[in-house]
């Protein structure tokens, strides 16, 4: 037994049969379901594209000079340099930014030993005091580079000086 409907269609009251009417309904929830469909497919490869594109961007250059002026800077706030400190701590922090970007360049190793020699001539300069509280801030630094990327080898890295 089939069942007649009348339907208001955009050309006028037209007849339709159950079997007519089942059979557009599947017919338009496939269309809606291949859009749905398309656009989620859109919608994961845009995340993919972008995740892509974040993952082979480069960082900026890093100057050597520039590296040794934010270094010297922090250092000077944080320590209160003298000016004959800053001009002496700007030359390491200068000579050891060259020598590491060069180390992370070529992808050599060495990066400890180039960190460890650095302290052992910034503590010739600093006070006690000062080099104490370097000492502090650069441990606290190492803390959240470890707590928050889950570097695991960050203490082998970057040395603590006895």
């Amino acid at each position: 037994m089939e069942l007649a409907f009348f339907l208001k269609t955009p050309g006028g009251i037209r007849l339709f049969y159950s079997r007519e009417i089942i059979t557009r309904l599947f017919n338009l929830k496939n269309v809606l379901m291949k859009t749905m469909l398309a656009k989620g497919l859109y919608l994961l490869w845009g995340c993919l594209y972008y995740i892509s594109l974040v993952a082979q961007n480069t960082p900026a250059t890093v100057l050597p000079e520039e590296l040794a002026d934010n270094q010297t800077e922090t250092m000077h706030s944080e320590l209160s340099l003298t000016p004959d400190q800053m001009q002496k701590i700007r030359a390491i922090n200068l000579k050891y930014a060259k020598e590491q970007l060069e180390i992370e360049k070529s992808g050599k190793t060495g990066l400890a030993e180039s960190i460890r020699s650095k302290l052992v001539e910034l503590k010739h300069i600093l006070t006690a005091e000062q080099y104490n509280k370097w000492e502090a801030k650069r441990s606290y630094w190492m803390n959240l580079v470890q707590d928050n990327l889950a570097v695991p080898s960050v203490r082998e890295t970057l040395p603590v000086l006895e």
